[in-house]
């Protein structure tokens, strides 16, 4: 098992590795940056930075926004789905601004927040291109170069919103990203991955909470090299596991696995020294929210729901007094 740390400091760029002739570098979370000679792929690389604050440093994320090297010349940016810690419409926004050749992909949900969210929309919609499929579903397209099968995934957990995954070639590498997916065997068998013949797959860490899931990574996809990802510090915050469990896991099931995850004590650059990094974040990014601003908003979505309940009960009881 090999154990990759990710780290604030920009240069180099840590978490990279070299499979093939592919360089492989994670940003932050499930975001991966492809590099393969003139060839370059983001996916779920453009997230809300506020989701995963402590994971990336804000002179990577603004290199990333701004098209800055080693981010220059991208030629098409995915989106699994539409959660924040994935995609977030204004940092995508930016992204197609300063990259005037790239290619956005995603499903609807995430277009339909450009059109909400990004008041510069107008100008890149051109270069938005929707896929909508179904759980099951699969299609294949070519942008830049870059031929790339798209597959109907369901998300894992309570949420029931799309999530796709991607199958692409690069440098003679057959690459599969899973997303948030959490599919059963007989879910996944419907796509046929484990005649693909794919070299590897990147998979959320939840594949490896029960043996039917690890059943899926091994018998449906059969992939040569298992990226295990999705294990930054707060996604296991409020939960009965943690990275050590994890890593415990991968290397029970998946010993010569690569595992990435994000080091907490990962700390942001000098206030004086963020305007020197040509890499700085665009002007006008929506302010972060604190984490207890983020827990009061939560905690506030969640009394919501009780109070929509009782007055929906209440007007059902008028209606038949009448």
């Amino acid at each position: 098992m090999i154990v990759a740390h990710d780290t604030a400091d920009p240069q180099p760029i840590s978490g990279t590795i070299q499979i093939g002739e592919v360089e492989i570098t994670h940003l932050s979370n499930a975001g991966f940056f492809f590099m393969c000679g003139e060839k370059k792929i983001l996916i779920d690389a453009l997230f809300r930075r506020e989701e995963i604050p402590a994971e990336i440093s804000l002179a990577v994320f603004g290199k990333i926004q701004k098209g800055l090297p080693p981010f220059d010349g991208i030629d098409m940016a995915l989106a699994t789905h539409a959660h924040g810690d994935h995609f977030d419409p204004y940092s995508a926004g930016k992204f197609l601004e300063n990259n005037p050749e790239a290619i956005f992909i995603s499903h609807n949900e995430a277009r339909l927040l450009f059109e909400q969210e990004f008041s510069g929309f107008d100008e890149i919609q051109d270069r938005v291109v929707t896929v909508t499929l179904e759980k099951g579903e699969t299609t294949e397209l070519t942008e830049n170069g870059i031929k790339l099968r798209i597959l109907g995934m369901r998300h894992g957990g309570f949420y029931t919103g799309k999530n796709y995954g991607y199958l692409f070639e690069m440098g003679g590498l057959k690459i599969l990203h899973m997303g948030d997916s959490l599919l059963t065997l007989s879910e996944i068998e419907v796509f046929q991955l484990s005649q693909e013949e794919i070299d590897v797959v990147f998979i959320n860490w939840w594949y490896l909470i029960d043996n039917k899931y690890v059943e899926t990574v091994r018998e449906g996809i059969k992939a040569k090299q298992v990226v295990v990802m999705h294990n930054e510090l707060k996604n296991f915050e409020d939960k009965t596991v943690d990275i050590d469990w994890v890593l415990e896991r991968v290397e029970a099931e998946f010993p010569d696995a690569i595992v990435f995850y994000g080091v907490p004590e990962v700390k942001e650059e000098p206030p004086g020294e963020k305007s020197l990094e040509e890499g700085t974040m665009e002007e006008g990014l929506p302010p972060e929210k604190s984490s207890e601003e983020a827990r009061t908003e939560e905690k506030g979505y969640f009394l919501i729901i009780p109070v929509l309940i009782i007055s929906a009960a209440i007007v059902m009881i008028l209606l038949k007094k009448r």
